[in-house]
């Protein structure tokens, strides 16, 4: 008898592990018509536990044994040696390789005109050879043990032909969503085999997916609507001009809802009530396709916990996961995050777009749960240009071959058409009348947008508030910004400038934005410096405000905070600072989007935010010099050419931080939680565990690592490292904890100099 695993609870035959995995990765592929293509290779997968080695392995006698490969190799052979093949795709054999072969690792190799020359058989005195991709050693002793290894997949009927039927068939000229299709057979494979371990070692059956009650949902979405609507008759708000703008809107998203599966649009205004309108979407989408699942992506950590609060309110918290590098959870749901499975998930952009275009087996467990569901981005203008084309045809697969619609909400949607390779992309937009509403939107905000022209100091910025109690001043770099808070600070005091950037950690951000919140409300003297961490979805309301020359979609964020409701007039400044060179700005391309927003405001003699010709005349400058040959990044585009998933999933990254390093801070309200990790880390030899790095997330700051930032961190911070094994060596990490309570200020957060009062322990 051989066995897959051993528990507490004894031993599991290796065939009952095969056939488990297989009864649960048919069922996932079934969502996206591919459930004999998971049943085969799920019934593949654990071929090399029927070995001595591995059977050693249970036993404790052997380690470094990989039994991945022997699946990989026995359907390579099979497919080259067989008289009839058990597929004529040679793509289609492939995928089933690679997924058998990576499903405790990576998915990785070319699925257009593949080479499989590292799939065939070792020699007979190569077997014990460790193998190049992972340093361990095959499981198969000798060709004799293979003979036997075959032997028993023959006997079992564990390779069977595949038919048309058994898997989807997309265009080879298509290699974007050829990748994201052998993500997901592989992300079915891997939860199935997991699922299957899991309740093995549980000796509890699975639970069953827990997917959406649109009838009921959206009764409690009505509920919770009109508690909102009764709430602002009561203090008066009700017949607020903005809010029939908003139920204007509530209502297209609801009679577009109901069309068929596919790519949508919302552009409507910054301010409009967005969040709901979105789910009374979805929902509508979900009860008329038979969705199994809402999937709400937001670009920023900031506002996830935000939105995620307003859904719970709607729906209870049984009903909505949030799943974002912030959020710990208990033992009890920690399987649900893992594979995304819940009724409503809201995320980040960079978690959801770094599983779609990823290859590791852990984060793509949760890939195929996208498969007949609705996937909702909120803001989506915040696509990096250098990943915008291979983004959009994979998100266009979405609905075409797995039942999914997919929605980009924004307020200055960009024009991707603009983009030659994106010249056919036609989604449908759900607004009746877009250019109504931002006219509409825009006599009803009563703001006035005054582009200034002669560059500003930081004095003649300050100069133009000078009689308002409140105001929002955003920047485009963190020293600029902490420039400007420090020259408020010096002519207000403390009491009420407040400031927010990346400098902060997560818990302190938030506290900011409760006490400024609450200053707003009770009229009190308020002014906020921040960066663009402030623009997206954060509820604020400012009287007035100003925003340093930006790209289009970052001023119209920043001016959405401003006279939010349009009680009052208002009065927005986009200025520019009189020190113009690559420092005011945080990277090449930023830079030239503002310059392309500054070139406007000087054509067009001013910028009028809500003009959607404005809009357009900026997308097609952005995007003019792209019509040929594309902006995406030469390495993701030879990737995408050899549809090669792990060239692509290495180049594919939202956010670039291979050159950020991850400082953990004794933020003062969290001030016991900093002090306890850094005893046990001193304890430890400065070495962190995975879990403390996990329960660190809200007093963490991401800083990038350049000479000068190095050596000012180096100077009051202890460099961190992760051990290989209980007592192996220290590898070094881009991770550093604070020694010393001044290098974190309670209003600035992470310090960028020294400070007079500044001393290392």
């Amino acid at each position: 008898m051989f066995y897959a695993h051993t528990s507490a609870h004894g031993l599991e035959p290796l065939e009952d592990h095969l056939r488990f995995t297989e009864r649960l990765a048919m069922r996932y592929g079934e969502t996206f018509q591919s459930a004999g293509l998971c049943a085969l290779i799920a019934r593949l997968h654990d071929l090399g536990k029927r070995t001595e080695k591995f059977q050693n392995v249970l036993a404790g006698k052997e380690n470094h044994i990989d039994h991945a490969i022997v699946g990989a190799w026995y359907l390579n052979d099979e497919y080259f040696n067989c008289a009839q093949h058990y597929t004529d795709d040679a793509w289609i054999h492939a995928l089933c390789c690679a997924a058998i072969r990576g499903h405790h690792s990576e998915l990785c190799g070319r699925l257009i005109s593949p080479s499989l020359d590292d799939l065939c058989l070792p020699d007979d005195d190569e077997y014990d050879i460790p193998l190049n991709s992972n340093g361990k050693r095959s499981a198969l002793r000798d060709e004799s043990e293979y003979d036997e290894v075959a032997a028993y997949a023959q006997t079992q009927k564990l390779l069977s032909h595949l038919s048309d039927g058994d898997y989807l068939t997309i265009d080879r000229t298509n290699p974007e969503a050829r990748m994201l299709y052998a993500r997901m057979v592989f992300s079915c494979l891997v939860d199935a085999d997991y699922t299957a371990t899991a309740s093995f070692n549980s000796q509890h059956e699975p639970d069953a997916e827990r997917v959406i009650c649109p009838d009921e949902m959206l009764t409690k979405l009505h509920q919770y609507r009109n508690s909102i609507i009764r709430a602002a008759a009561d203090s008066g708000k009700a017949d607020l001009p903005i809010n029939q703008l908003r139920n204007e809107i509530y209502r297209d998203a609801f009679i577009r809802g109901n069309g068929p599966v596919g790519f949508y649009t919302m552009t409507a205004p910054t301010g409009t009530a967005k969040t709901l309108a979105l789910m009374e979407f979805a929902l509508q989408q979900a009860k008329r396709n038979h969705f199994d699942r809402i999937i709400v992506v937001l670009p920023y950590l900031s506002i996830i916990s935000q939105n995620a609060e307003e859904y719970r309110k709607a729906f209870g918290a049984d009903t909505v996961l949030e799943d974002d590098s912030n959020t710990e959870f208990p033992e009890e749901v920690k399987l649900y995050a893992d594979r995304w499975d819940a009724p409503v998930i809201v995320t980040t952009s960079v978690k959801f777009f770094e599983t779609l275009g990823g290859n590791m087996a852990v984060p793509l467990r949760k890939l195929h749960h996208l498969a007949n569901a609705c996937v909702v981005f909120d803001e989506c203008q915040t696509l990096p240009h250098q990943l915008t084309t291979c983004t959009i045809k994979m998100l266009q697969a979405l609905p075409e071959y797995f039942h999914t619609t997919v929605l980009f909400s924004t307020a200055t949607l960009p024009v991707y058409s603009y983009r030659r390779t994106l010249e056919h992309f036609q989604p449908v937009e759900i607004i009746e009348n877009v250019k109504g509403t931002y006219q509409k939107y825009d006599q009803l905000k009563d703001t006035t947008v005054i582009a200034l022209d002669s560059p500003m100091t930081y004095e003649s910025i300050w100069e133009k508030f000078i009689g308002v109690d409140q105001a929002l001043i955003v920047f485009n770099t963190v020293n600029a910004a902490l420039e400007m808070y420090h020259y408020i600070q010096d002519s207000l005091g403390s009491g009420s400038v407040f400031y927010l950037s990346s400098d902060l950690c997560a818990e302190h951000k938030q506290e900011i934005i409760r006490l400024v919140k609450r200053k707003l409300k009770n009229q009190e003297q308020c002014f906020l410096v921040s960066t663009q961490c402030i623009e997206a979805g954060v509820d604020l309301d400012f009287p007035s405000g100003a925003r340093e020359y930006a790209p289009l979609s970052s001023v119209i964020q920043t001016a959405g905070r401003i006279n939010r409701n349009g009680e009052h007039p208002g009065t927005f400044y986009v200025f520019g600072l009189g020190e113009r060179n690559e420092r005011r700005y945080p990277d090449i391309t930023y830079q030239n989007e503002s310059q392309v927003t500054e070139f406007l405001a000087s054509e067009y003699g001013g910028l009028s935010l809500n003009d959607l010709s404005l809009m357009d005349a900026y997308y097609k400058r952005v995007y003019y010099g792209d019509r040929e040959a594309g902006q995406d990044s030469l390495e993701l585009q030879k990737a995408c050419k050899y549809a090669d998933v792990q060239a692509f999933s290495e180049q594919y990254h939202i956010i670039d931080d291979k050159n950020q390093i991850i400082v953990i801070v004794p933020y003062e309200q969290l001030s016991t939680e900093f002090d306890h990790l850094s005893a046990e880390l001193q304890e430890q030899d400065y070495c962190i565990s995975k879990v403390q790095m996990r329960s660190s997330k809200k007093i963490q700051v991401s800083r990038y690592a350049s000479r000068k930032n190095m050596e000012f961190l180096r100077r009051h911070c202890h460099a961190l490292f992760m051990r290989t094994s209980k007592y192996g060596e220290r590898i070094p990490l881009n991770w550093m904890i604070a020694d010393m309570d001044n290098i974190y200020n309670p209003q600035t957060g992470l310090q960028r100099e020294e400070s007079k009062d500044s001393f290392v322990f």
